[in-house]
Order: structure tokens, then C-alpha cells, then sequence
């Protein structure tokens, strides 16, 4: 479904300052369609900004990015509205996704305006309630407003308005770091029976290789802008490779024990 070749991307660190931020450097990986890979890394690593790049809302300064064959950023790209269709991201700050004044119902809709207006007035209320259903909330919070629900429905709503335009490829950018542990087991859980019922390709980018591991087929570490291991959940985790790889994987497994194996979390 997509190919990420030799990506690299370069900020500068301020308007008077003549210094350069390498983002990405030589970033290369391919993603398998009904595919989740899981992208982990410290802060400042790059995964943001990779992400951003994947989303089109970044242009990358060398390197291709392939969507089933079709170059982002090519002269014969993908219009924007049919790319906004296929590819959706569910974002950490879910609080922030979706507008203060509207009910559920409303947040549920809007996200249809961008495929015309008869597709948004088409959309019922029972309609609505069922996907809704489907992330295991129910039909009485179809009038309520973010400032009314918890954090965990707030990141349920979210998730049910990016599955309900059926995208095939969802990029989650920490979507469970604002949640506490409990909550955020219910998410991966909640991800992975989504993932069997709708069938999308999924990166899920973290910095807990633990939960990482408990969604994804495959983990791609990243540091300082590199992509310096990827390969199978279970080989990262319990074997890494690299040097960088085995004392990130030490470090999140020390502070990870008293919630067991995070493996677990998958069953």
C-alpha cells in the first residue's frame, strides 16, 4: 500500500538562526495493506514529523512517498479530497479535535462535509448511533458536547467519526498519551476489533513500545531522525537488533512491569 523511500526533511530552528534541525534522515520502509506497523520513539526522534509528511500536510525536502503506486507529491498526485477519504489520522489531543459548541452528533456529521452536502445530510441519527455502538458507546451521548464527556468517550468519539468514512489507511499519532493506563488498554483493544471490522491499514505511533507491541504486526524504532531497526513486534521487543533499540526497549520494559506483559494486552 505504501512505500516510504530515502525520506529526509530539515527545519530551520528559528527565523534568525542559521542552524538546522535534520527531522528525518533517509527514512525507507514499506507497509503491507491490512497491515498495522507501529513507529516508536523518544520525543524529538521524528515520528510527528513523519507522520505529518504521510498525511500530506508536510512536503519532505528529498525522497518519495508511493500510496498504492501514486506519488504524494508528484505532479499527478491524488487530488486532496479522494487522498482525505483514504488516509485519516486520529491524533493525540482529542479534547482539541472536535468543536466545543458541537454535540456528538454534529462532530459525527461534519466530517461527511468534505465529500459534498448530500453525503452530510444523508447521514441519520440511527445511523450515527450505531457506529458509535461499534466503539462501545452509547446512543445517549448523540447530544452532548466534548466538555460533557471523559477523556476516554472523547477519544471513542473521535475514533468512531474517522472509522465511519471507511479510510483505508489510519495513521494514529499517539492516540492513547493522554489517557490513563486502564483507558489506554481499552483503546488497543478497542482498535484491534475495529481493525478485523473494517479492515484498514493502520501505523500506530508511540512512545510505549509496549502498547506498540500489543497492536502492531511490525515496529520501525526511531532516533535522532533514523529509522535504525524495524522488524517483527515480537523480534523488537524480546530481541532488538540494535544498540539504541535494546537499552529504548530496556528502559520502557523496567517502567512497564507492574502492568505485566504487554503482549497481554492483545488478548
Amino acid at each position: 500500500m505504501l512505500t516510504v523511500d530515502h525520506l529526509s526533511k530539515v527545519f530551520d530552528t528559528g527565523p534568525f538562526s542559521r542552524k538546522k534541525t535534520e527531522a528525518l534522515k533517509e527514512i525507507s520502509f514499506d507497509l503491507n495493506r491490512g497491515e498495522v506497523l507501529g513507529i516508536v520513539g523518544e520525543s524529538g526522534s521524528g515520528k510527528t514529523t513523519l507522520a505529518n509528511i504521510l498525511l500530506r500536510a508536510v512536503t519532505p525536502d528529498s525522497g518519495r512517498v508511493l500510496f498504492d503506486g501514486n506519488d504524494l507529491f508528484g505532479k499527478n498526485r491524488i487530488p486532496e479530497r479522494v487522498f482525505r477519504k483514504r488516509v485519516q489520522m486520529i491524533t493525540q489531543n482529542f479534547s482539541d479535535a472536535l468543536h466545543p459548541d458541537m454535540t456528538v452528533l454534529e462532530s459525527m456529521k461534519e466530517v461527511h462535509r468534505l465529500f459534498g452536502k448530500k453525503a452530510y445530510k444523508s447521514i441519520t441519527k440511527e445511523e450515527v448511533a450505531g457506529v458509535l455502538e461499534t466503539v462501545g458507546l452509547g446512543e445517549e451521548l448523540l447530544f452532548r458536547r466534548p466538555v460533557q464527556l471523559s477523556g476516554g468517550q472523547l477519544q471513542r468519539v473521535l475514533i468512531a467519526r474517522v472509522v465511519s468514512i471507511r479510510p483505508e489507511l489510519i495513521i494514529a499519532d499517539e492516540p492513547t498519551s493522554c489517557l490513563d493506563t486502564s483507558v489506554q488498554a481499552r483503546i488497543i483493544r478497542l482498535l484491534i476489533s475495529l481493525k478485523e471490522a473494517y479492515a484498514f491499514t493502520m501505523i500506530f505511533i508511540s512512545h510505549d513500545v509496549a502498547l506498540t507491541a500489543a497492536i502492531s504486526d511490525r515496529i520501525a524504532v526511531m532516533h535522532n531522525g533514523c529509522m535504525v531497526e524495524l522488524g517483527d513486534s515480537a523480534q523488537v521487543v524480546k530481541s532488538p537488533r540494535d544498540a539504541y533499540t535494546r537499552r529504548f526497549v530496556q528502559s520502557a520494559m523496567d517502567g512497564f512491569l507492574p502492568r505485566k506483559d504487554p503482549i497481554c494486552l492483545a488478548v
